[in-house]
């Protein structure tokens, strides 16, 4: 396990209100220091949880570091259903989509995804590159790849 590391993919595409494209992108995430729950639970699976990622959160804020617990400025966040999220064996594969019904504009900046639902605790993951602008209606596809490597 000395040289075990995770490549952690994140890809974003943001759509307008009227479910046009917009802009997509993508790049490669901090893994927190809190993640051994999910090397553990991506290794050792008992069935019991689909490696202890409960939820993914989208946020306003930027700069954390691989210590903290929770994004810098939450604005949205959303609990993980089977079907938006795979274990393949191979590695794990999250997809959530947000939509901004907030009425005014959303500068995303930050996402998260972690162990409790709403991602106040327990962060995994987190990516600081995303920079998108979410007006009313338009949503914004997270998928997040997390991928065992012998890096």
């Amino acid at each position: 396990m000395d040289n075990l590391g995770f490549n952690n993919l994140v890809e974003w595409k943001r759509y307008d209100s009227d479910g046009k494209l917009v802009h997509s992108g993508q790049s490669y995430n901090t893994t927190q220091d809190n993640f051994i729950q999910g090397i553990c639970d991506l290794l050792y699976d008992d069935g019991a949880t689909n490696c202890d990622l409960s939820g993914m959160a989208i946020g306003t804020g930027t700069g954390q570091n691989a210590a903290a617990n929770a994004l810098a400025t939450k604005v949205s966040d959303e609990a993980l259903t089977a079907s938006e999220l795979t274990d393949n064996g191979t590695n794990v594969v999250a997809e959530v989509t947000f939509t901004n019904a907030s009425g005014g504009a959303w500068s995303i900046e930050e996402a998260g995804m972690g162990g409790v639902a709403d991602v106040t605790s327990d962060m995994l993951f987190y990516n600081d590159t995303i920079s998108e602008t979410l007006n009313d209606g338009d949503t914004l596809t997270i998928t997040w790849t997390v991928t065992p490597s012998d890096s």
